[in-house]
């Protein structure tokens, strides 16, 4: 049963036509949203955006007040780049 679910990490795409960003002038790299959810005996972070490891495990903290070795399951939704850049930050973590 799912208990709760945080955002962890709101994305952006790289290129957001919104703030002047176009195919040949990129700001910033992308960041997908990473998600956690949390059940009776797991936490489970879906898309693990950052490959930062002090920033993602800032972000993980900052939102949820756990660490990466609280993670029992990381899911990635798809192989892209931004989905899968923080999957060595959770070593003890199934994925």
């Amino acid at each position: 049963m799912i208990e709760r679910w945080d955002v962890i990490v709101i994305g952006h795409p790289s290129r957001n036509p919104y703030w002047g960003e176009t195919a040949e002038r990129r700001v910033r790299t992308p960041v997908c949203t990473c998600t956690l959810v949390t059940g009776e005996g797991f936490r489970l972070l879906a898309d693990p955006s950052y490959s930062d490891a002090d920033r993602m495990a800032a972000e993980l903290h900052r939102r949820s007040g756990l660490t990466p070795d609280d993670i029992d399951v990381v899911f990635v939704t798809h192989a892209h780049g931004d989905h899968t850049a923080g999957l060595p930050v959770f070593p003890n973590a199934t994925w």
